[in-house]
């Protein structure tokens, strides 16, 4: 089974563009998690796959979703909504971030399949305190799931210097703090960062910037990322050539018997 992760920044624009059809003929993915959809409504395309969906109240904004080929028979699992540590932190306090479409979760042969798409801390990095009680939140929430879990996303974080190219002019900048990548690392205590572990000391980036032709100079960042608990994936790849987002997919293998 190909399982892919891919922020796509848009999905009415890619495959308008025919970029998700160009990497769904070349990869065929068997599981696709994407973030960033920005719709209300799926778009009618790709009748071999069941679409599984979370859509954000605002028009255009975040979303998250996971296709899966119709004969491997996936059930959508749901995802609480509301009180966090008996109060509703998460959306009264902190702009309903709950109601963003930020995560959505699909069981296939009795793993659970997360898509998500975290909160980023804001250039200012007055969302902080927001990306450190999702983080809480958020690895509670996988905990808690019955079985394997392999989550993909953008986790708006590079955790370490090789994971970005210019780690000491971003220092504590969003995406680049102390909190966020402490946050990550509590993550990957429990979990595998797939990618990483097979490529050590390899430097590839999953995302650039739209200026200064960051991505023809490969000035990136690696924030996506394919995370997993009690299943083992293998021959992960970073799809650095495929177009049609800021992001670029990652990819990998699983043996789901």
């Amino acid at each position: 089974m190909r399982v892919a992760t891919w922020n796509v920044n848009g999905l009415r624009a890619v495959v308008k563009r025919g970029d998700l059809e160009r990497f769904l003929d070349e990869y065929q993915p068997d599981v696709l998690l994407m973030q960033e959809i920005k719709m209300n409504e799926m778009v009618d395309y790709a009748p071999e796959y069941e679409k599984f969906d979370s859509y954000a109240l605002k028009k255009g904004y975040s979303g998250t979703s996971v296709w899966v080929r119709l004969e491997m028979k996936a059930v959508r699992e749901e995802v609480p909504v509301g009180d966090v540590d008996g109060e509703s932190e998460l959306t009264d306090k902190y702009g309903d971030l709950l109601d963003e479409g930020r995560i959505t979760t699909v069981k296939v042969g009795g793993v659970n399949f997360v898509s998500v798409y975290v909160p980023n801390s804001k250039r200012d990095l007055t969302r902080i305190p927001v990306r450190q009680k999702w983080d809480e939140w958020f690895k509670k929430y996988l905990d808690e799931l019955d079985g394997p879990v392999v989550c993909g996303g953008d986790f708006n974080v590079a955790v370490e210097e090789i994971d970005l190219a210019r780690p000491k002019e971003n220092r504590n900048t969003h995406g680049f703090t102390d909190e966020e990548r402490a946050g990550m690392r509590n993550f990957l205590k429990d979990y595998q960062d797939v990618w990483r572990e097979e490529n050590p000391d390899k430097q590839q980036y999953t995302w650039w910037s739209h200026f200064a032709r960051a991505r023809e100079k490969n000035i990136g960042w690696r924030i996506d990322y394919l995370i997993t608990r009690g299943v083992e994936l293998s021959n992960a790849r970073i799809l650095g050539e495929v177009l049609g987002s800021d992001h670029v997919p990652v990819m990998a293998e699983l043996d789901l018997k």
